[in-house]
């Protein structure tokens, strides 16, 4: 199994536009790319991912304290 790498950002566009260019090298992990901070704990909480890319300025209702 590939190592995953969570992506979380609160723009739609932004977390799409990361996981493309990201999945688009020849970098060998699963991507999962969230928008919400429940998600991103749902998705940690189950895969154990050893890297997360992190929106540090989330929207203050959707951060993780």
């Amino acid at each position: 199994m590939l190592p995953r790498i969570l992506l979380i950002d609160d723009e739609p566009e932004f977390v799409t536009s990361l996981y493309r260019a990201l999945s688009g090298r020849k970098i060998e992990a699963d991507f999962v790319a969230v928008t919400t901070r429940n998600k991103a704990l749902l998705e940690a909480e189950k895969w154990r991912p050893p890297v997360a890319v992190l929106d540090l300025c989330l929207n203050p209702r959707e951060g993780i304290n």
